[in-house]
């Protein structure tokens, strides 16, 4: 039977639970208890999430889907799709554990055209689950949490990136440089960049500079809706360039393409085929990066030509795609930003250590960052697993020790997030950009 099948046979389950209110384990639970409150996320049993659509907007062939950090913020995941109830409501029982901790997340009707919005069309804040009072329950049954949608956007703004990232909010200068395409199901649409440009830019008509090609550019700058929080990289980036702990600088944040974010990021294992049931398309973004973006960024920016002034970077899947790139053309990304990289996927045929080893040709400078508390349950990534990554980041400094410059940052308190990432974003950019 199919994840899918699973869970929706879950779901029948917990509405009949629900429903014979009198069942002998519901009828043993002491319903007087004092009140006890926790998070659901926490729960080993589970819970279960009811959604009322308001507007009626979602239907059989346009379903409901949640989306948060545990599924990269995928708006249209089968694996995360409510099933409809007789009663005209949605549901969807989580598994234990199958979240992080105060998960942040939205719901969807299968893509950010189609976001949850409130009663007038307005954006709204990311949503966390409600605490639940558990004194109640008989042993293993799940609580029960109802949630409203008052409204989902239409789909037909006709915006080319999600409108929480317009207007900007940022420290210094960032433009907006709109480019087509990308890799797998992003080919043939468009999207914005975001660039920054150090301070003195504007003064200095005769100077390039070097440049650094971030992944998952919506929240370098700042927090975007659809993310948990930013780097900050704007208001780092310009108080060490003005403390002239590194050069002056121009960043080019590239957003991920949304529901094809894992095609774009994650590389061909060597046995071929799917991963997470999405085909790798690396080597594809790795060609759109190097055909489209780049040479549209030149076109508009004084830019430091060569590797050696030519840095990739980015978290999570995007280092790992950082990497990657770093690895296929050495002759275009000198420099290597890789925060949290997914190193070590080799149940699935993916062992980027052993693609480094083996490599001929390696950029001159890699910075690699990890936390030691990286734990994501059920992400494919690290899942409550994070010494076994931490060894292959240290591994993959060893291969590189000799080979290229390396700086190796494991902060054993730091989790997988942005706020990890922004505090050790100073130690990668003296690395990097500056004489350490």
């Amino acid at each position: 039977m199919s994840t899918q099948a699973n869970r929706a046979l879950a779901g029948v389950l917990a509405c009949l639970a629900t429903l014979f209110t009198l069942a002998p384990s519901v009828a043993m639970a002491d319903r007087g208890a004092a009140p006890k409150m926790v998070r659901p996320e926490s729960l080993p049993q589970g819970f279960v999430v009811i959604v009322e659509d308001q507007a009626k907007m979602a239907s059989a062939s346009r379903p409901i889907y949640f989306a948060s950090g545990a599924n990269s913020w995928n708006p249209g995941d089968a694996d995360y799709v409510l099933s409809p109830r007789s009663d005209g409501r949605w549901q969807y029982v989580f598994k234990g554990g199958e979240l992080g901790e105060n998960v942040e997340f939205k719901f969807t009707l299968g893509s950010w055209k189609y976001v949850e919005t409130d009663p007038q069309g307005q954006d709204i804040n990311n949503r966390h689950f409600p605490a639940v009072d558990i004194a109640g329950l008989a042993g293993g049954e799940q609580p029960v949490i109802e949630l409203t949608v008052p409204k989902f956007r239409e789909g037909n703004e006709g915006f080319i990136i999600d409108p929480e990232y317009r207007p900007l909010d940022v420290t210094g200068n960032v433009r907006r440089l709109q480019v087509a395409g990308g890799a797998g199901l992003a080919n043939g649409t468009m999207r914005d960049l975001l660039v920054w440009l150090p301070p003195g830019y504007g003064d200095n008509p005769d100077r390039a500079y070097p440049v650094l090609y971030m992944m998952d550019g919506q929240n370098l700058f700042q927090k975007p809706e659809t993310a948990p929080a930013e780097w900050h990289m704007d208001e780092i980036a310009q108080r060490m360039i003005q403390q002239g702990r590194v050069e002056p600088f121009i960043i080019v944040g590239v957003p991920h393409a949304g529901e094809s974010r894992t095609e774009e990021y994650i590389p061909p294992t060597s046995a071929g085929g799917q991963i997470f049931g999405k085909t790798p398309h690396a080597d594809e973004q790795v060609d759109w990066l190097i055909r489209e973006v780049m040479p549209r960024v030149e076109r508009a920016f004084r830019i430091e030509a060569g590797p050696d002034h030519t840095g990739v970077g980015g978290s999570s899947a995007g280092g790992a795609f950082a990497l990657y790139a770093a690895i296929e053309r050495p002759d275009v990304f000198g420099l290597v930003l890789a925060e949290s990289p997914a190193l070590q996927l080799d149940m699935i045929g993916l062992d980027e250590v052993k693609m480094y080893a083996d490599a001929s040709t390696l950029p001159s400078k890699v910075y690699l960052g990890m936390g030691g508390a990286e734990d994501i349950p059920n992400s494919g990534f690290y899942s409550k697993d994070t010494r076994r990554h931490i060894d292959a980041v240290k591994k993959l400094a060893d291969e590189l020790e000799g080979r290229a410059k390396v700086r190796l940052e494991i902060v054993e308190n730091q989790g997988h997030n942005e706020l990890a990432w922004a505090k050790r974003l100073p130690f990668a950019l003296e690395f990097l950009f500056g004489d350490g």
